[in-house]
């Protein structure tokens, strides 16, 4: 007897994560945009108890852009936000992973309102009303999401994070138990224009006693 079976294989590719996300008009003219980098991929950080980090840039690298423009212009996204992640595998190399048609998950959306100082569900709004297409904004700050994990012996507590980093730190908060595995048990919400202090951050956050 003779069993068939399927399989389906995708090669393993080992790279660092980056994801172009944005809001698009009616004609697919990109109304809002920017890109972040993640510290691992959720599988790892729900498989493996992790915590995570990922921060927004104030500096779009060239090729991530021109490849998020063609993947906008590729599959016709209008109206609409969308989150697409790349592996970047080597400097101005970026592979595909997934392309979305929604916000980024957890609280991106938030993140991008801290990072230039927007609204933008009311931007999603008057776009979907009034159609609208313009949003003048700058990427003041690089803003970060940093997790943390009830099962973890952290060196600081949330006391000493807050008296240390209270202003530049714009949400501190729980996680819902259905989002924990994700986004960790505390999740904080941090900006800075410089890069040098948002890692100064994520290290004292993620410091443990072991």
């Amino acid at each position: 007897m003779k069993i068939w079976s399927s399989f389906l294989l995708e090669e393993f590719i080992s790279g660092t994560i980056y994801s172009f996300d944005g809001l698009a008009d009616r004609n697919g003219n990109l109304v809002f945009y920017t890109a972040h980098t993640f510290s691992q991929g959720i599988m790892e950080t729900v498989n493996e108890a992790r915590h995570i980090y990922y921060y927004s840039l104030r500096e779009i690298p060239p090729a991530l852009e021109a490849l998020g423009r063609r993947c906008i212009k590729a599959f016709e996204v209008s109206e609409r936000f969308f989150h697409m992640e790349f592996f970047q595998t080597a400097p101005d190399t970026y592979t595909g992973l997934e392309v979305n048609m929604r916000p980024p998950g957890g609280f991106t959306t938030d993140m991008f309102n801290y990072a230039c100082d927007i609204d933008i569900y009311r931007v999603w709004a008057e776009l979907l009303v009034h159609r609208r297409t313009e949003l003048p904004y700058t990427r003041k700050y690089h803003c970060c999401y940093a997790s943390r994990k009830n099962n973890r012996p952290y060196r600081h507590g949330h006391e000493d994070i807050m008296t240390r980093y209270g202003d530049v730190m714009v949400q501190a908060a729980s996680v819902p138990g259905v989002f924990s595995s994700a986004l960790g048990d505390m999740g904080y919400i941090f900006r800075s224009a410089k890069l040098d202090d948002i890692f100064e951050i994520i290290n004292y956050i993620h410091a443990t006693k072991t």
